[in-house]
């Protein structure tokens, strides 16, 4: 059985069970975006066509500390966005490959890898529709990007052409490796969740958040300077981070918390 099935049996496995032993408690609907493959991919015995598709990881930390996961697939239509979230308590924007910096007036410069235009249009719209509703946002890797774009802020499309004093962030260890520290502001949002100045996080990024956009707030660097969690403090919880905290939650406890005070969060 491949990866890819056998993640998706572990869903259902996680939905049913959730189903049946939590149905007298309302949970908190999270709203989670996807990731668009527009090629036929071999996955075992099986060719599959152009699909959607989400990574697990994403998914278990939500269901297991109280939320209610529904995934979004990523099209273009503007109206099925506001309509799919008329309901949720809550958005969830995962990782995948780069934004399309010319989409936000910025020239593509050589570091920037492949896009997803589809993924790009439909994060943006959800992400805009969450502010407007003012529910919880949890932005991941390249989400905390899309998040500084949208909010009128660049990106280091490629860390080590732009900053080459930086060490490296895409270092292809194993997923949920821990490879550096990230420092906590202690002012933010991150700092009251975490209640700790300085932890350690997995990496596999290439890109960086630059100038920061409007009404965003720096809540974590590195120790080479790059920055690794933003949030938007006039907003009820917005924190986006640039590690995956979604590989690391069952043994990193600050990666716990985050996703507890998100889901807690949205159950409000």
């Amino acid at each position: 059985m491949t990866s890819v099935f056998k993640g998706s049996i572990e869903i259902y496995d996680i939905f049913y069970s959730n189903y049946h032993q939590g149905a007298k408690l309302m949970k908190p609907l999270i709203a989670i975006s996807s990731s668009y493959d527009p090629t036929h991919s071999q996955h075992g015995y099986e060719t599959m066509g152009p699909h959607f598709y989400i990574y697990a990881d994403y998914v278990r930390p939500i269901v297991e500390l109280g939320g209610a996961p529904v995934i979004i697939p990523v099209l273009r239509d503007t109206d099925y966005y506001r309509d799919s979230m008329l309901n949720a308590s809550g958005l969830l924007l995962i990782g995948g490959i780069d934004v399309n910096p010319f989409l936000f007036g910025h020239k593509v410069e050589k570091g920037c890898g492949k896009v997803d235009p589809d993924k790009d249009f439909g994060e943006i719209e959800m992400f805009k529709i969450a502010l407007e509703m003012d529910i919880p946002i949890l932005a991941i890797c390249r989400g905390i990007q899309l998040m500084n774009l949208a909010k009128g802020g660049t990106l280091h499309q490629d860390i080590a052409d732009d900053i080459p004093e930086a060490f490296k962030h895409n270092p292809g260890f194993p997923p949920g490796t821990f490879c550096h520290h990230v420092n906590v502001e202690t002012d933010s949002l991150l700092y009251s969740i975490v209640k700790t100045k300085r932890f350690a996080v997995d990496s596999s990024h290439h890109q960086a958040v630059d100038k920061i956009g409007d009404g965003c707030a720096i809540s974590a660097r590195s120790d080479d300077g790059v920055i690794e969690a933003l949030e938007i403090q006039s907003k009820r919880w917005v924190i986006g981070v640039q590690w995956h905290p979604e590989r690391v939650w069952r043994y990193g406890i600050e990666h716990k918390m985050l996703f507890e005070s998100f889901v807690k969060a949205c159950g409000r």
